[in-house]
């Protein structure tokens, strides 16, 4: 199935599983600034954004996905904009103003989730819509370069965006919607509603596109 909308970017990020490192878990293991077991962020992610009347509004349509999803059990947490860990250092920090991550919360049951598969969706608001796309292109371009174009690049770099090709290990679909990023999680075992990843991607794009003209979505499963 394709959905589109008239700003609408969207790629499938997948790399098949493997074991990750001890530095890894580390970069994961820092705490969130703030953790909600309501539905209040999901609420609050809705009401703060800002878009053209004749525009669907991109976070009030992901917080139905979420109650869609997780329905009572929904949780969602705030990082902030400089909050270091692999899966948030992806995007760009210019324009970033307000990041939320939303997991279910029977899991983990005794601490807030830390790894990027403990999590359903993270939402990266920037201040207008080309800050989102030059963040949207950046991710896009990290994850199509080839091994012989890490020559080019300095060897902090190289080690930087290996090591976030291996925090997405499990996969998942960045998608652009407005001054919205959307980073749905997959991973190797089933959806968190069951039934076939595609057919939940698919369900998380009724809800923030409108059907309009068709867009490609590059696909690759785990």
């Amino acid at each position: 199935m394709k959905f589109a909308a008239t700003v609408f970017l969207c790629t499938l990020i997948m790399i098949s599983c493997k074991e990750v490192g001890d530095e890894q878990d580390k970069e994961h293991a820092k705490a969130p600034t703030e953790v909600a077991t309501t539905a209040e962020k999901t609420s609050e992610i809705a009401e703060t954004n800002t878009v053209a009347d004749s525009a669907l509004n991109p976070a009030k349509e992901a917080a139905l996905f979420i109650e869609k999803v997780l329905q009572e059990n929904q949780r969602s947490q705030e990082f902030a904009t400089d909050h270091s860990m692999l899966h948030l250092d992806m995007f760009a920090k210019s324009g970033l103003q307000q990041i939320t991550a939303f997991s279910d919360k029977r899991y983990p049951e005794k601490r807030a989730p830390m790894h990027y598969d403990e999590f359903i969706l993270f939402a990266f608001k920037y201040d207008v819509a080309q800050s989102a796309t030059k963040s949207y292109e950046a991710v896009r371009k990290m994850f199509e370069l080839k091994e012989e174009d890490y020559v080019n690049l300095a060897e902090e770099e190289q080690q930087r965006i290996r090591k976030m090709k291996v925090d997405a290990k499990h996969g998942g679909m960045i998608c652009q919607k407005g001054q919205y990023l959307f980073s749905l999680v997959e991973t190797c075992r089933e959806t968190p509603i069951g039934g076939k990843w595609e057919a939940y991607e698919d369900l998380f794009l009724s809800f923030i596109s409108e059907p309009a003209k068709e867009v490609d979505v590059l696909n690759a499963n785990c």
